[in-house]
């Protein structure tokens, strides 16, 4: 795995701050193609000191 192809990107969920981490090698992948399943998952959420997880 080439760690080089991993960027972070800082957004907002449910009004909270988010980080997420993708793989820009999957965009390539999977770009384009009909796409007909959606994934839904919860992970707690647990802020530090800044309200970063």
């Amino acid at each position: 795995m080439d760690m080089a192809n991993w960027q972070n990107y800082r957004s907002q969920v449910n009004g909270m701050p988010a980080v997420f981490t993708a793989n820009i090698e999957d965009l390539d992948v999977y770009h384009g193609k009909h796409l007909s399943k959606v994934v839904q998952f919860t992970v707690p959420y647990q802020g530090d000191e800044d309200g970063l997880p």
